[in-house]
């Protein structure tokens, strides 16, 4: 599959095996990189989805499925024209719950399952998609299922070594996860939040990239759309961690590129 850069000096072909580097006719340096966002519905955008009609055999009535004009989640702010923007490729296995807007630009995927534990979400991790950075907000439906904070960082070290092996370079920032004001479980997420740094220090003999991003201050409920899912605000605030985060990842920082006149990118015939 190709992608295609358009702006108002030139359109630039890119393939999706590689990372994206071309320069304009206006000699401006546009850089493309590939963001796997990983997670369960909070991942997919659940609670931002307002207005969304759903297919029959859908019980989530904020799925936005087929594509509506509204959703993404914290995708959306990332891949927007907003301040939070990236030059980036959204990739990933599922494509629901994005708004059209980001259908016409191909920024529609992702790979976020719907109330999956970390267990459930191993059959999509051993999945290979190339992708410099991995975006992974997990461990909500372990807490809300009944395990506890160690049980879910066990989990979320056997779901990294799943990862890493499956994506040979690709880099992870890991979140320490956003609260929950619906089910009683906040104190099981602050213990599994506290034990997310020492689970990926266990990787640094690795050698690879892992990265801890802290979503959980400043998260009030008013930054929810039903107590475990955030609305507009909640997903603006995880989406400003994301990317400041992103800012660390010096290559991936320098890749930053103004919002106004970057134009889109569409998918090539």
């Amino acid at each position: 599959m190709e992608f295609l850069f358009f702006n108002s000096q030139n359109s630039t072909r890119f393939e999706q095996s590689k990372i994206f580097t071309e320069t304009t006719n206006g000699g401006t340096l546009i850089m493309l990189y590939r963001i796997r966002p990983f997670g369960d519905s909070i991942t997919a955008g659940y609670g931002f989805g307002f207005g969304c009609k759903p297919q029959p055999h859908d019980p989530h009535p904020i799925s936005c499925w087929p594509p509506n004009e509204v959703g993404g989640g914290y995708r959306a702010f990332l891949a927007g024209n907003t301040p939070n923007k990236l030059p980036m490729l959204m990739v990933g296995g599922r494509h629901d719950n994005s708004a059209m807007w980001m259908w016409q630009v191909g920024q529609q995927n992702h790979d976020g399952y719907a109330s999956h534990t970390m267990a459930q979400l191993m059959p999509y991790a051993r999945q290979s998609r190339p992708s410099e950075v991995i975006l992974l907000h997990v461990g909500t439906n372990d807490i809300l299922t009944g395990s506890n904070g160690a049980q879910a960082a066990d989990a979320l070290r056997e779901l990294l070594i799943t990862l890493l092996m499956t994506n040979s370079t690709t880099r992870i920032l890991v979140a320490q996860i956003i609260p929950e004001f619906k089910y009683g479980k906040e104190a099981e997420i602050l213990d599994y939040n506290s034990r997310v740094p020492g689970i990926v220090d266990l990787f640094k003999p690795w050698g690879r990239d892992l990265r801890v991003v802290d979503m959980h201050p400043g998260m009030t409920s008013q930054d929810y759309m039903d107590g475990l899912h955030p609305n507009f605000a909640g997903y603006e605030k995880m989406a400003s961690r994301w990317r400041a985060a992103i800012n660390t990842l010096p290559e991936l920082a320098q890749a930053a590129i103004p919002g106004e006149g970057v134009g889109h990118i569409g998918m090539a015939s």
